[in-house]
């Protein structure tokens, strides 16, 4: 028998959703932009929310070119303020989590998500992270570590691995 490559056509996908919003706080590379739409689709996420961005930011030609066509099946929208959208949030019980370093941040692994959570994670700009306003408003934040010279990655790879790690959770309870 060959191994061979499965297409999108030939996979069998798991489909699952999670009720994980992802609330991107002031996010501009079209890059990142369209990967977060990629992954949000791949990890099953409820929907994706870009604060500070109209329309047309959100949806350039080099987003939707790295969104392979995800922003069709990705819920979303923009909202005028992350710390506003973060009490609409909490208003409809969601555990709000920031993804960044801090004095008190936890380990992504050590995270333990309830059962049945509603999860909104928060990430910051590619330049400037989280402010402490808004990780003021995070029941806690989470950190993915390092072990090389630099204490960040890239927004839409950080994502990509927290994501995983918080399923991975859901799916084993």
């Amino acid at each position: 028998m060959t191994n061979k490559q499965h297409t999108h056509y030939s996979s069998s996908l798991d489909k699952k959703k999670f009720s994980i919003v992802l609330l991107c706080h002031k996010m501009v590379s079209p890059s990142n932009i369209g990967s977060i739409f990629r992954i949000a689709d791949a990890m099953g996420c409820e929907q994706v929310v870009f604060s500070e961005l109209d329309q047309e930011t959100i949806l350039t030609p080099r987003a939707k070119k790295t969104a392979r066509s995800c922003y069709h099946y990705v819920d979303y929208k923009s909202v005028d303020s992350t710390v506003e959208y973060i009490q609409e949030l909490k208003s409809n019980n969601y555990q709000i989590l920031g993804l960044e370093i801090t004095t008190q941040s936890q380990h992504i692994r050590e995270y333990q998500p309830n059962t049945n959570a509603k999860i909104a994670l928060v990430i910051g700009s590619e330049n400037t992270g989280l402010s402490d306003q808004i990780i003021a408003q995070t029941s806690k934040c989470l950190h993915i570590p390092m072990f090389g010279n630099n204490s960040s990655m890239n927004v839409a790879t950080a994502i990509a691995i927290a994501l995983y790690e918080i399923t991975q959770k859901i799916i084993s309870k």
